[in-house]
């Protein structure tokens, strides 16, 4: 039986920059999963001129599985200077805790706020915050730099971008696996590479 994706994670999607990769982005969107956390920068804030009429369609779905409850989006630094109300009816978090297999997870965007200044050190700080909140598992953005390690017992996953030719976002399965994968932007749904940690 083959896994199935519990929950799909991405951010960075930039919408309205001219690297965004709609395509990448909708195949995601139309993919199988139970919940989808996108985890920050939606928008290109300095681009929104420039928004397309895919980029639009991509906010619709993403609504549409919000008002399924299968969509937490949250927001980030790009958020901060946009009326997202005037572009979409998303709901916006800071962050999002959740839980699978018994483990605390935790996805925040990673721009610095007053709270959680150290973000802006992704990730060498990450093992102290989750650490000291009983989190084993973290998501990140912000950076566009995509990785995926354990540090001191802790999974700390940079899910990079949407941008450019090569698209990242992370997965967790219903076999208790957590995977970092790419998409490019030439091959539909081939998947290039991928790096995991079971958990």
């Amino acid at each position: 039986m083959a896994e199935k994706i519990y929950d799909l994670i991405i951010s960075d999607l930039h919408l309205g920059n001219c690297s965004a990769n709609r395509i990448n982005i909708l195949d995601l969107l139309d993919s199988e999963f139970e919940n989808l956390i996108v985890n920050g920068d939606i928008f290109d804030c300095r681009s929104l001129h420039k928004l397309t009429s895919l980029d639009f369609a991509i906010l619709e779905r993403l609504e549409y599985l919000q008002s399924k409850n299968k969509c937490v989006a949250i927001g980030g630094n790009n958020e901060i200077y946009v009326n997202t109300k005037k572009y979409t009816s998303l709901n916006f978090k800071k962050q999002y805790v959740w839980s699978r297999f018994g483990k605390k997870i935790l996805a925040v965007h990673g721009h610095a706020t007053n709270r959680l200044k150290f973000w802006m050190h992704l990730p060498e700080r990450v093992t102290d915050f989750a650490q000291n909140n009983d989190f084993k598992v973290v998501f990140a953005g912000h950076n566009h730099s995509s990785a995926i390690k354990n540090i001191n017992d802790i999974i700390y996953v940079n899910t990079g971008s949407c941008l450019g030719w090569v698209t990242t976002y992370a997965v967790i399965t219903s076999e208790g696996n957590i995977s970092l994968r790419y998409k490019v932007k030439s091959l539909k749904n081939k998947q290039t590479n991928e790096r995991a940690y079971s958990y």
